[in-house]
């Protein structure tokens, strides 16, 4: 099978004609809100039923990390090991408690692991090439239809709620807080939320100015929301209650990922240039540059790192948020002919976890190894393992 590239998938992501779930309206409209707060084949994974397991038995699921995470040879580095060793076309990570949650283009489907490794469990299948997803302990939201749906679904799988449908739409980016979803639109070039519990969107900033489709990479803290501008090389926020735009920086060229702490702002260009992961303070000023390495839009933090990819050499690299020494967390050979796309990451306080798209002939894939998602298709490789695929990795935080 001939997959997309993950720049042509985000290039189809997300235009927005409202339809389904309800009208985007603009704040300041009557009914508007202002108290906003913050096909698929199977693949062996189990599916999980509407009695799956309870939060003691997730704990009971996590495995220790030192002694489970199965390593690979290639990578010649033995503090990288896998966690899920056969994903299709996994598309983005996030971490809630225990566990892994990812959504994969291939599978069409929404999966959960424990951070230790294991049999991955399907939440959610049947979906149309998921992408974007955000994880607490009130369910998994996720970016489905290619781009134009936000949908949720419980913790322990079942039946997806659509929260907000757009048929004409691209979802460029996605964050959660405690009662609110919201998310940057490519083609609106607006941010918009809708209450977790269901309700009519609602449009908090619309740029009207200009023809190009360039919102996206979005993030939030307890007021604003924070976006990336990719025509005018814009830092931009917005208070989550609606209102005029502010510009913290016209300096992010060709801007890639973002987030944000309580004082600063973090994103990366993905242009070559001098610099490539910057910080900004949240009132906005001259960017600090962090680090050269970044070329991928994926971004973590911790309480004191930013976390970031580099694609172009398959690594995961820390850097002090006040700059200073880089640290290469995980790299290596992936396998011959492996590709060069890394699309996302995330960090708890003992490691850090990343996708690697198109990995080339993973060991252990297909064999019933810790971290085995599935069999591979003897037609995908000679040797045992399978080309074209992707899997799941963690690296130690204390190396």
């Amino acid at each position: 099978m001939i997959r997309p590239s993950l720049s042509l998938l985000l290039l189809l992501s997300l235009s927005c004609s409202s339809s389904g779930a309800g009208s985007a309206r603009s704040v300041g409209d009557a009914g508007s809100r202002a108290d906003v707060a913050t096909s698929r084949s199977d693949g062996g994974h189990e599916t999980r039923d509407s009695g799956a397991r309870d939060a003691h038995a997730r704990d009971a699921h996590a495995r220790d990390a030192a002694a489970d995470v199965q390593t690979f040879p290639e990578i010649g580095d033995a503090s990288v090991g896998i966690v899920v060793a056969y994903s299709p076309f996994p598309q983005a990570l996030a971490i809630e408690g225990a566990d892994l949650y990812w959504t994969d283009g291939q599978d069409n489907a929404v999966l959960t692991v424990a951070k230790g490794g294991g049999a991955p469990t399907t939440l959610a299948s049947g979906l149309q090439n998921p992408g974007r997803i955000a994880v607490d302990g009130t369910g998994v939201y996720f970016v489905d239809a290619q781009n134009t749906a936000i949908e949720s679904i419980a913790l322990d799988g079942g039946t997806p709620t659509t929260l907000a449908s757009f048929p004409d739409c691209s979802i460029s980016g996605l964050a959660i807080d405690t009662t609110t979803v919201y998310w940057s639109d490519l083609i609106l070039n607006a941010i918009l939320s809708v209450p977790k519990a269901g309700g009519a969107p609602v449009t908090l900033f619309q740029e009207t100015g200009s023809s190009v489709h360039a919102i996206s990479s979005l993030a939030i803290d307890d007021a604003s929301i924070y976006w990336l501008d990719s025509a005018t090389g814009a830092v931009s926020s917005v208070p989550k209650a609606g209102g005029a735009a502010k510009v913290l920086t016209d300096k992010a060229a060709s801007p890639g990922g973002i987030v944000v702490d309580d004082t600063d702002v973090y994103y990366s260009q993905t242009a070559s240039g001098p610099a490539t992961l910057f910080s900004l303070p949240k009132t906005g000023g001259v960017p600090s540059a962090l680090a050269d390495q970044a070329s991928s839009s994926g971004l973590a933090l911790d309480a004191h790192h930013v976390y970031f990819l580099d694609g172009q050499n398959l690594s995961v690299w820390s850097v002090p948020k006040t700059g200073g020494t880089t640290v290469e967390l995980g790299t290596g050979d992936y396998g011959a002919g492996a590709n060069d796309n890394i699309p996302s990451v995330a960090v708890d306080s003992a490691d850090v976890y990343w996708i690697a798209d198109f990995v080339a002939n993973p060991p252990g894939a297909g064999d019933g190894g810790a971290g085995d998602a599935g069999t591979a298709d003897a037609s995908d490789a000679s040797d045992g393992g399978f080309a074209g695929m992707g899997a799941i990795f963690r690296a130690s935080l204390t190396r």
